[in-house]
């Protein structure tokens, strides 16, 4: 778990057992990029999985730069389920600034209610990827973004491509600033729900190995 090529973050979250830390979020990545937990509570879900719960109020993790986490291509992955913010930008996860000179990426849902995924390559944020159509809340999503050196970044929901957006013009620019799970860089767009199996792999992942963690991991989730 956690030791594959190009994993870079594996927040594998913890089935069975007692609850996990409060403090600490431990990356299973072979880097080692533990996260700082502010306010967020556990819960665990009828398969034994421990998962992280937002209330839409200051909780979030931060996990501190590190040139690991700082990629030209990217796959970001995690299972969400949305409770509340309908209207409102919400933060999934993300690594770097979201406005400025810095880059990087975010992973969010926006204010249309839609999963959204941006990416900022050379020198702009030229990748603007929603998803075709709304979520419903209550309800979970295996959501995978990707970008890479095709210019083009893909958003896959339940192991299925959603949509493609070939507007990007490079490599990701790479910021120095920390990664979130549950707000953006200045601790906003707070997220109300609950995010688990959240992993940032340095390389694009191919449908085949999305589909296959969709089917390989739904039933922590009943997912039918």
């Amino acid at each position: 778990m956690g030791l594959a090529r190009g994993l870079v973050l594996d927040v594998a979250n913890q089935l069975g057992g007692a609850s996990p830390s409060t403090a600490t979020l431990k990356d299973w990545s072979r880097h080692g990029n533990d996260g700082t937990i502010t306010d967020v509570t556990w819960t665990q879900l009828p398969s034994g999985l421990w998962v992280m719960n937002f209330d839409g109020t200051n909780d979030y993790v931060t996990i501190s730069h590190a040139l690991s986490l700082a990629n030209d291509y990217v796959s970001a992955e995690a299972w969400v389920r949305v409770d509340g913010g309908a209207g409102l930008d919400r933060a999934i996860m993300h690594k770097g600034c979201t406005s400025g000179a810095a880059g990087d990426w975010q992973l969010v849902v926006d204010s249309n209610d839609k999963f959204h995924f941006y990416a900022k390559a050379t020198g702009v944020w030229s990748i603007n990827l929603p998803a075709t159509d709304v979520y419903t809340a209550g309800v979970w999503y295996y959501l995978c973004a990707t970008y890479g050196s095709d210019n083009t970044a893909r958003l896959y929901i339940d192991g299925v491509l959603d949509d493609t957006d070939a507007t990007g013009t490079g490599a990701i620019v790479k910021g120095t600033v920390d990664a979130n799970i549950g707000v953006v860089q200045n601790l906003a767009f707070d997220f109300t729900g609950i995010i688990a199996l959240a992993r940032i792999y340095n390389y694009v992942r191919t449908p085949a190995q999305i589909r296959a963690c969709y089917h390989n991991t739904r039933w922590m989730f009943e997912v039918p």
